[in-house]
């Protein structure tokens, strides 16, 4: 994540802030969840300290609270649901608890470890991506997840974690000494698994 508060991490990583103060550290998904498709954003609260934003926008306007259109805000033990900065309800979070921002049709659902704690009735609709926001330094969004992925047109080029796990099954299977081969003299897939295993190794090490 840079200044900029566009993450390009694919929920690779968890979010840190880059200095006090709200609008200074925060982030927003590559991930966008597109027009009239039902989806989903959550995280895990693992500490009871640092006040941060989480949930869905509409657009990444920039790295504060306020912009953040449906979103968990956590403050001490306090956990809150917002939209666009106001409060709208207090609930009492514990660590280890799983915060959801939810959109089902047109209404957009706070869950909190799978139990609806709040309802917003004729959401938005349109294209939405996950954004967050981070008022404390040290603090950060843990194990960040999206139901939906990157649009197709951004997922043309692979990123640093993309390539280095195509380079691990690249060479599992001896790459460097590939020629071209005619239509069936590819391995049968009982042959390939082992190198698909050497594969999944691979990327849950760099992820």
């Amino acid at each position: 994540m840079d200044r900029s508060g566009r993450c390009y991490c694919k929920w690779k990583h968890d979010y840190e802030n880059c200095s006090w103060g709200w609008g200074n550290g925060g982030a927003a998904s590559v991930n966008a969840l597109p027009v009239n498709v039902d989806g989903w954003v959550e995280y895990t609260l693992d500490t009871q300290n640092g006040r941060r934003t989480f949930g869905l926008s509409d657009v990444n306007t920039d790295a504060d609270y306020t912009s953040v259109d449906y979103g968990w805000y956590t403050n001490g033990t306090s956990v809150y649901v917002y939209l666009n900065g106001v409060n709208q309800s207090n609930q009492v979070g514990q660590i280890g608890d799983k915060l959801r921002v939810e959109r089902v049709g047109s209404s957009i659902y706070f869950k909190r470890n799978g139990a609806t704690v709040y309802t917003v009735v004729s959401g938005y609709t349109g294209a939405m991506i996950a954004d967050a926001s981070i008022n404390e330094t040290g603090y950060k969004i843990n194990n960040a997840k999206a139901s939906f992925w990157i649009p197709p047109t951004q997922g043309l080029v692979p990123d640093i974690i993309e390539f280095a796990a195509l380079k691990i099954f690249y060479d599992s299977l001896g790459g460097a000494g590939w020629t071209t081969k005619p239509i069936g003299r590819w391995p049968a897939v009982g042959q390939l698994l082992p190198h698909l295993r050497k594969w999944i190794v691979g990327m849950a090490l760099i992820s």
